[in-house]
């Protein structure tokens, strides 16, 4: 015998149960895919919108993605990409940076290495410069170096740099900084000391340089590595007038090292080198930086925690990835990796085309 089938009843008969049914419809199908670029902005106005004393619209909206990425968890999705090979072409990258934010990236992250490993491309371009190509051409996209080795820079340079970036792109810089990677290729083969102690001090130095300049005040500074005379000023002051450029500091594997976390206390980010496909092992992973970092900064607030991975393309496995870093409420970007230094630059940019996961 096979299954009755009962209509559903008339729609006057429980009219807010339909409205709220097209509504969330309409929401997370209409706005999702035809507004895509523009989320941000529909986020705040449909924010808003929910806060008037209609708990019906404010039920509807907590039960779209949008709300959920942008509100409940503060995820924002960027995209790293090296500056090697197929990413030294200055159009590629700059129509690949147009296409990003299009699609709706919050974020465009490029590597900075002088060389890298042997078998990579040896064909490099300056992320710096590649970082201003980028802004001028770019209105909404957060940007910047992950990360700066700060230990082969002269941090007087680095300061003048990055407030012109900052300005350029009208507020839009983060500054990446970390001890460097590649080691072989990036210090040893230039004669850059390569002692981790070392490297790690001279990173200090300039950090606090940095601070020191960026104020625009007289400054001074007598360390180890570097000296700046007294009565020093730096100006323009970042953009907007302000004391300072958010700052992330990349970090090793939490097993291995945590004095890189105690640094990314005293600034707005962490960006740590792990990567996994388990969902589950980042959230673990990011909890337990979290509960270290607070230790150290006496709370989270305005606190970014990125972590670094590649998006299962099938939606199940997407699901089951995210849904634990979500409901840690901890990772507050997520930075896809589609940074192949070969291969077809079309490809990439049509998946950046995609947009970010739907999660």
């Amino acid at each position: 015998m096979g299954r009755v089938q009962i209509p559903p009843p008339p729609f006057w008969t429980n009219p807010e149960r339909f409205l709220l049914a097209f509504l969330e419809d309409f929401i997370s199908v209409v706005v999702a895919d035809i507004f895509k670029s523009c989320l941000h902005k529909l986020t705040g106005f449909l924010f808003s919108i929910s806060m008037l004393n209609s708990p019906m619209l404010l039920r509807v909206f907590e039960k779209t993605t949008i709300y959920r990425k942008y509100r409940i968890y503060g995820m924002k999705f960027g995209i790293s990409i090296s500056n090697l090979g197929i990413y030294s072409d200055f159009d590629g990258l700059i129509a690949l940076a147009q296409d990003a934010e299009e699609a709706g990236w919050d974020g465009i992250f490029p590597w900075d290495h002088i060389l890298h490993k042997p078998r990579a491309d040896s064909r490099v371009v300056d992320p710096w410069i590649a970082l201003a190509a980028i802004a001028a051409n770019t209105k909404k996209m957060m940007l910047g170096p992950m990360v700066t080795p700060l230990a082969r820079r002269r941090p007087w340079k680095v300061a003048r740099e990055s407030v012109s970036l900052d300005h350029l792109s009208k507020g839009r810089f983060i500054l990446g900084v970390g001890l460097g990677s590649v080691i072989s290729q990036d210090f040893e083969r230039f004669g850059e000391k390569t002692d981790n102690k070392i490297r790690g001090e001279k990173l200090d130095e300039s950090l606090k340089i940095l601070q020191g300049l960026w104020i625009g005040k007289p400054f001074g500074f007598s360390g180890k590595h570097y000296r700046i005379e007294e009565g020093t000023v730096f100006l323009p002051k970042p953009y907007g007038d302000k004391d300072k450029i958010p700052i992330w500091v990349g970090g090793g594997k939490w097993s291995w090292r945590k004095k890189p976390f105690r640094r990314a206390a005293r600034f707005e980010g962490t960006f740590p080198e792990f990567t996994n496909r388990r969902g589950y092992a980042v959230a673990k992973y990011f909890e337990n930086v979290a509960k270290y970092i607070e230790q150290h900064r006496g709370n989270l607030e305005g606190f970014d925690f990125v972590t670094l991975g590649k998006a299962p393309r099938r939606k199940n496995k997407l699901r089951e990835c995210f849904e634990p870093i979500l409901k840690s409420r901890k990772i507050t970007w997520w930075v896809e990796r589609v940074y192949s230094w070969k291969g077809d630059l079309e490809q990439i940019r049509q998946r950046i085309r995609e947009g970010p996961p739907d999660v």
